[in-house]
């Protein structure tokens, strides 16, 4: 769970990984309102593994739940051979179906982070019987590669800018 929350960090521009421990959701709250974030991903385990990742936003004294997807499998960058750990500094996306369009807004695509030096990077998910959320560099995998069973998210609306 920690690792994936490691390799996200890495792909998602602006991003910073923070430890949970046993903080409870409203402990995440205080801590994403005091240092100014917008959103908050979980990472949920089941029996060891991640099992769920939760797309929040600080709300009225509660982290909100726009979205979860129940993770069916996991590839990472450490469990491959081989493989150069990529740091992504921009990110933007191409696709459709309901969980990108999700992802895309909440996100905010195109991602930019001026402070990273990285790779230019796109989000796709790929349809099919179980979801799978990548990252490419071109037509290079990144990891983590995140394969979905079910998802369920709220529609966001896109502040026009």
């Amino acid at each position: 769970m920690s690792r994936l929350a490691k390799e996200l960090s890495w792909v998602i521009p602006t991003s910073t990984k923070i430890n949970r421990g046993k903080k409870s959701l409203r402990d995440l709250w205080e801590y994403a309102v005091t240092k100014g974030y917008s959103k908050v991903i979980i990472i949920e385990t089941w029996k060891g593994n991640p099992g769920r990742i939760l797309f929040t936003e600080p709300g009225y004294k509660t982290l909100s739940i726009l979205g979860e997807a129940y993770i069916g499998g996991v590839k990472l960058l450490v469990d491959q051979r081989n493989r150069e750990r990529r740091i992504v500094s921009t990110l933007s996306g191409d696709g459709g179906g309901e969980l990108y369009r999700f992802l895309e807004a909440y996100l905010d695509l195109p991602l930019h982070d001026p402070r990273r030096s990285g790779v230019e990077a796109s989000l796709y998910v790929e349809e099919g019987e179980e979801q799978r959320i990548v990252f490419r560099h071109g037509e290079e995998e990144l990891y983590p590669v995140i394969r979905v069973r079910r998802w369920r998210g709220v529609d966001i609306e896109r502040e026009s800018s």
